[in-house]
């Protein structure tokens, strides 16, 4: 099979679509006999490729069946176009592209569209007339990344044999075994004075970085460290701080494992709503879970089947202070006994299951349909 897998996500950059989309390209591409893949970029991202140094963020290399073709990006869906002109009739398109996917299936082209919240793919096309496009099609499909998104594509109408759950993924290798001292590395030695509590990840206000810097000032007793963000929103959220929360932006994915390692316990701190609070498959929550490490988590329920109060975590009330500074407290006053049983790693979706099972489940869906 020659698959085609588009995507506006610039590879490398700090945010998490980035790191999705290198894992998939990476793990897809043993599963086929080529795979051209196209991205936004231009003549740095290009040189990156040609010096063997482009997936190096993050961990990864470049698998010798796949071909990159970097792209113009632009208004009006200019991206899209391009690889719209020089498609060559692909045997799959994966793409993350609501609009490409509504081009490509209205032509009956068979299309694997990923969706990663239903209110992003509303801005770009109308809904019930690409739900009637993907029904009508021989092949036409979507990924979602959580229940929450394939409900609603059900509900609007899709047929059930077209949509299929497949949560994000984690390399369990990587952030099972890493090396040491990854804080130590970024902020000396004076980090690990107190028990670190420590998030990953992006900063915009639902994943809850701002009301975790203001905890920091009733946790006196922890080190609360959040890195991601750019090096303007870092420096922001370290303005007027208390002593004990330390800041860094986002460093490459591959640095993140010996991060997460020196935690005394990892925190996600979602806010009750935002735009994507209920369509989200977070890829820390899995990487979390990978490291061993006692998790505590806002209880949202998109998270719940995943997260177990008292077997895989702990859980606070989204948005509440008072609950996360006392879930917190339980943590440091478990035994070590208790933190034990609840860093046992129990199956986690990694890249490679999660690209094997959703193309197996497209070749089914394919003869089925006699396409």
């Amino acid at each position: 099979m020659n698959l085609v897998y588009a995507a506006r996500s610039k590879i490398p950059s700090r945010h998490a679509n980035a790191v999705q989309v290198a894992h998939m390209i990476c793990a897809l591409a043993p599963l086929v006999d080529s795979l051209d893949v196209c991205l936004p970029g231009g003549l740095s991202r290009r040189f990156r490729l040609h010096t063997g140094t482009w997936l190096s963020a993050y961990g990864r290399k470049l698998p010798g069946n796949m071909h990159v073709h970097f792209m113009p990006d632009g208004p009006d869906h200019g991206f899209e176009k391009r690889v719209l002109a020089v498609l060559k009739e692909p045997e799959l398109i994966f793409t993350r592209s609501p609009w490409l996917a509504w081009k490509l299936v209205r032509a009956d082209v068979p299309v694997l569209f990923e969706s990663h919240a239903v209110s992003r793919d509303a801005a770009q096309v109308r809904i019930p007339d690409f739900i009637r496009a993907l029904n009508d099609s021989r092949s036409g499909a979507v990924v979602a990344i959580s229940e929450h998104i394939a409900q609603e594509y059900l509900a609007g109408g899709l047929s059930p044999e077209r949509v299929l759950i497949a949560p994000d993924g984690v390399d369990v290798e990587a952030f099972a075994h890493p090396a040491s001292g990854g804080l130590g590395r970024l902020f000396g030695p004076v980090v690990y004075e107190r028990p670190a509590m420590v998030y990953t990840g992006s900063l915009i206000p639902e994943k809850g970085a701002a009301f975790l810097a203001e905890a920091a000032v009733r946790l006196p007793h922890l080190h609360v460290v959040v890195i991601g963000g750019s090096a303007r929103e870092s420096a922001r959220l370290a303005a007027d701080a208390p002593p004990n929360l330390f800041t860094h932006p986002a460093v490459p994915h591959k640095n993140i494992p010996a991060i997460l390692h020196d935690a005394a316990m990892l925190v996600m701190p979602y806010m009750p709503t935002g735009d994507l609070i209920s369509y989200m498959s977070p890829l820390k929550l899995f990487e979390y879970l990978a490291t061993g490490r006692p998790v505590l988590s806002a209880d949202l329920p998109v998270l719940r089947p995943f997260l177990r109060h008292g077997e895989n975590c702990l859980l606070f009330a989204p948005g509440s202070m008072d609950d996360l500074c006392a879930q917190a407290g339980h943590i440091l006053d478990m035994t070590p006994e208790a933190l034990a049983a609840m860093r046992t790693r129990t199956d986690l979706p990694t890249w490679e299951n999660r690209a094997r099972t959703i193309l197996d489940w497209h070749r089914a869906l394919r003869k089925k349909a006699g396409a």
